[in-house]
């Protein structure tokens, strides 16, 4: 039996050439590809340097050698940190280079605040990258500081506040602090929070506390 066998015959306008080309470009789809690390057109931060410092937890005459102790730091705004340690201990910290940070050596207390938060008795602190050592002196500024980063909403939104806070000049501030006696319990600390976010901070912004007086009445 004969079979027929059809042939559909190529439109006279494509050549055997055309026909080649035509198959070539459907036989796989064609695939770009960025450079490596680039994609849509922008490239992404480098992260920021840091550095390893290393200091030592102060001995105290005061303290048994095994007195749990809390070295606790902030060094952004809205992070802070908390590392368990005992007198004498060397302690490492990985800081963003330059970038300015409280650091605390705390024992916690065995009450807790009005809010139900824990209570800290501060036994020595220091401000990176002015000093690495802690040392009684510096505890009043750190706390600001601390408290800064750790609780204050413009730190976090306002990028102009966070620059008045690095670029303030917190070695000046220990020195004038010096002169009063216990600063962390005897001086103000809102005026100057807000003398230092808003880059205008004076001497006359470390005020003393005002102490309460009672008078009682002769009967």
């Amino acid at each position: 039996m004969r079979r027929n066998v059809y042939h559909c015959p190529l439109p006279p306008a494509i050549t055997l050439g055309m026909l080649i080309v035509l198959l070539a470009s459907c036989s796989s789809p064609t695939v770009s590809y960025s450079p490596s690390g680039a994609s849509g057109g922008s490239t992404a931060s480098p992260p920021p340097a840091t550095e390893t410092i290393v200091f030592t937890v102060p001995l105290s005459a005061e303290l048994q050698p095994a007195t749990q102790l809390a070295v606790r730091y902030a060094a952004a705004p809205g992070k802070q940190h908390e590392i368990a340690v005992l007198p004498g201990d060397a302690v490492p910290l990985v800081m963003e280079k330059n970038k300015t940070a409280a650091v605390l050596v705390s024992e916690k207390a065995s009450g807790t605040g009005a809010a139900g938060e824990a209570e800290w008795r501060n036994l020595a602190a220091f401000i990176y990258p002015y000093s690495l050592e802690p040392a009684e002196k510096n505890i009043f500024p750190a706390i600001l500081l601390f408290e800064l980063y750790a609780s204050d909403e413009t730190c976090r939104t306002s990028a102009e506040v966070l620059e008045n806070i690095r670029a303030f000049n917190w070695p000046k501030l220990v020195e004038s602090c010096e002169t009063y006696e216990d600063a962390e319990h005897n001086l103000q600390k809102d005026p100057l929070k807000k003398a230092i976010k808003k880059g205008s901070f004076k001497k006359s912004d470390i005020k003393p506390i005002k102490k309460k007086t009672t008078t009682t009445k002769n009967k």
